[in-house]
């Protein structure tokens, strides 16, 4: 995310529940994550989304922060993080809205 001026936010069915959740806990240093997936990366604007993706957004970065664990209420801060690095917040502009219709 730092080395992109642009993201993408994608939105899946509900048949992809389960690869997302692996996606969404596993590391890029654990696994091949796109390839292990089985999802079929796409182009979108200056970005990547998945052709199984319903919609994505194509945004602009405008703004990082890291998380402030500190400031959490703690049982999430317990049950997100504990141990862990926490997570950046990314603030970005919607440029473009890319439909599978």
């Amino acid at each position: 995310m730092d080395a992109n001026e642009y993201f993408t936010i994608s939105f899946f069915p509900e048949e992809y529940k389960q690869i997302l959740g692996v996606l969404g806990s596993k590391s890029g240093r654990e696994m091949d994550k796109i390839n292990d997936s089985g999802l079929s990366p796409v182009k979108a604007g200056d970005s990547v989304s998945f052709k199984e993706a319903e919609v994505t957004l194509v945004c602009r970065k405008l703004f990082r922060q890291e998380l402030a664990v500190a400031k959490m209420p703690e049982d999430i801060a317990k049950s997100m993080y504990e141990g862990q690095a926490p997570h950046d917040m990314y603030i970005g502009e919607v440029i473009e809205i890319i439909s599978a219709e």
